[in-house]
């Protein structure tokens, strides 16, 4: 009886060698998903952004086209009034005008 509660014991636990290369292989694992995982994240990110400048050349497309088809509208929008606009235009300055920095709507 004695020797078989000392071969329990034996084959209960894990060596020291045994533990030492399952954390080695853990380890390796680990250092090769870490960089996968900040890929993947840094992507993410760039696709959120890409979505963020999609959405806001959308709206600056669609306040030009207002601007265009109704400028009483845009001047409201850009909090100027239609008498202002017109003495600048009159006294030769070209700052309040958009006709130099307009882009076609995609």
């Amino acid at each position: 009886m004695m020797r078989m509660r000392r071969r329990r014991r034996r084959r209960a636990g894990l060596t020291l060698v045994e533990l030492v290369c399952c954390s080695a292989i853990i380890l390796v694992l680990a250092s090769a998903a870490i960089p996968v995982a900040n890929t993947w994240v840094k992507r993410r990110k760039e696709l959120e952004l890409r979505q963020a400048l999609r959405e806001i050349r959308t709206a600056i497309d669609k306040f030009q086209w207002d601007a265009e088809h109704n400028p009483q509208m845009a001047s409201k929008l850009n909090g100027s009034n239609d008498e202002a606009t017109t003495r600048k235009s009159s006294s030769g300055s070209t700052r309040g005008s958009t006709s130099a920095t307009r882009r076609a709507p995609r």
